[in-house]
C-alpha cells in the first residue's frame, strides 16, 4: 500500500490482490508535465516491492504512445497534462 499526499488530497493505492493474480511485477506508466512531480512519483512507486515504472510521459500524447508501446498494468496521469 502506498499513500501519496498532494495538495491536501490523499491517494491510496492498494493493488495487492491484483498483483497477486498478475504473477509478475506490476508495470506502471507515470504521466505528468511537471518533471519534478513525475520523477518524485517514480521514485516513490519504484520503492514498492513488485512494482516497476515501465515508462514516463511528459504530456498526454506521449502517454498514449507509450501506453501502446509498453502496455502497462496501471497508468497514473495528471489529468491537467498538456496535449
Amino acid at each position: 500500500m502506498l499513500t501519496v499526499h498532494d495538495s491536501g488530497v490523499a491517494l491510496v493505492l492498494d493493488v495487492s490482490a491484483a498483483q497477486a493474480s498478475h504473477m509478475g511485477p506490476l508495470r506502471l506508466l507515470v504521466a505528468d508535465d511537471h518533471e519534478i512531480v513525475r520523477k518524485g512519483l517514480c521514485v516513490l512507486l519504484q520503492d514498492q516491492p513488485g512494482w516497476v515504472v515501465a515508462a514516463e510521459a511528459s504530456n498526454g500524447r506521449e502517454a498514449v504512445e507509450k501506453t501502446k508501446e509498453t502496455k502497462p498494468d496501471i497508468v497514473i496521469m495528471d489529468i491537467g497534462c498538456q496535449n
